[in-house]
């Protein structure tokens, strides 16, 4: 999907990668649920293929409108655990 950045166009981050594969996982993850997002780096970086410093970050960025939704689905970690009951394993009645 293509997204035109222009001068009418307001784009608010909502995430900073430390690699270009980070940040198009994270895009992914936005797509996916219908939010429309795009990667900004600095173009000394991606050029020289910057590796660490601010020259190598990647910026997440998202239309004002999607900022909300995008933040509560980046905050919701499907790693983290304590959305989940604890399983009894091992228990016999």
């Amino acid at each position: 999907m293509k997204h035109e950045l222009g001068p009418n166009t307001s784009w608010m981050i909502v995430y900073v990668a430390d690699s270009q594969p980070e940040a198009h996982i994270i895009v992914g993850r936005l797509e996916a649920s219908g939010i429309p997002a795009w990667l900004q780096q600095e173009p000394v970086g991606e050029i020289y293929g910057f590796l660490l410093g601010r020259l190598s970050q990647v910026k997440v960025v998202v239309r004002p409108v999607d900022y909300d939704d995008a933040m509560a689905l980046l905050e919701d970690d499907p790693d983290d655990e304590s959305d989940y009951p604890e399983l009894d394993e091992g228990e016999d009645d």
